[in-house]
């Protein structure tokens, strides 16, 4: 029963640091695509 608690703890984990990663690699992905649109409008 305790093994299968820290499996899930694990597996949520895992989802949990993923999805941050991909969240924070599309929010740096947006933040410069908007610093190369602000020397373009100058």
């Amino acid at each position: 029963m305790r093994n299968r608690f820290v499996i899930i703890s694990v597996v949520l984990y895992l989802t949990l640091t993923t999805t941050t990663a991909q969240i924070s690699s599309a929010a740096k992905i947006e933040i410069s695509e908007h610093l190369q649109l602000i020397p373009d409008l100058g």
